[in-house]
């Protein structure tokens, strides 16, 4: 019995007598996978708002700031609103959701307990750049305020308003509650792509301000 045999198609068995198989598409292996993206800490969330968002955490501050009135009326906080200039440092130290005239102290930017800059004032609701600003709001007024902290210096967050305050440089006791260490702080930029690796970005459209933070958590 004499007849053609057709095989599947690419089968070398196909060839035709004295021919050769006709070229036909090759195709190459698919590429292998990207590796997975290494891990963002969670904090990073608790950073935003706070050191803002300084504010951050840094609401962003990784979620973070937290809107502070005050009550009653004296000097720079009057009916009018909280009064001061925009480049003002203050002490807040004192201060919780509530802001008493008494628990705001104008001090130079350079003092260690001046944590918090004055970076624009507003009219009526609150009205930062982005959630990593603190706000001192109260008459109808209030203030954004970013940040003010130092490079090699480490900080812990308030659980309620989210303010930093100073702390020795060690883990924090909770893994939810850690130390912030500042890495990098770049004045005149608003750039968080700065930070590397783990780092925690909090940054200010307005001043232009960028801070690069080590988590500095317990792993317990």
């Amino acid at each position: 019995m004499t007849g053609d045999i057709n095989f599947p198609s690419g089968d070398p068995r196909n060839v035709p007598p004295g021919g050769y198989l006709p070229p036909g598409p090759q195709y190459a292996p698919p590429p292998p996978p990207p590796p997975p993206a290494p891990k963002k800490s969670s904090l990073g969330k608790r950073i935003g708002a706070a050191l803002g968002a300084v504010v951050l955490v840094i609401a962003a501050k990784v979620g973070l700031h937290a809107v502070m009135h005050h009550r009653n009326a004296d000097h720079r906080a009057s009916s009018n609103g909280f009064d001061y200039p925009v480049g003002t440092c203050l002490n807040l130290v004192k201060a919780g959701i509530m802001v008493k005239p008494s628990d705001v102290r104008e001090e130079p930017c350079s003092s260690p307990t001046a944590l918090s800059k004055v970076a624009k004032q507003y009219k009526g609701s609150k009205n930062c750049p982005n959630d990593n600003y603190g706000t001192l709001e109260g008459g109808g007024s209030g203030l954004c305020l970013e940040d003010n902290l130092s490079v090699g210096s480490c900080y812990h967050q308030a659980l309620i308003s989210h303010m930093f305050a100073p702390t020795a440089c060690k883990p924090g006791v909770l893994s939810s509650d850690p130390t912030f260490r500042v890495a990098v702080r770049r004045d005149g930029v608003n750039d968080p792509g700065l930070c590397a690796g783990e780092q925690q970005a909090v940054n200010f459209p307005e001043p232009p301000l960028t801070y690069c933070m080590d988590v500095l958590e317990s792993s317990g």
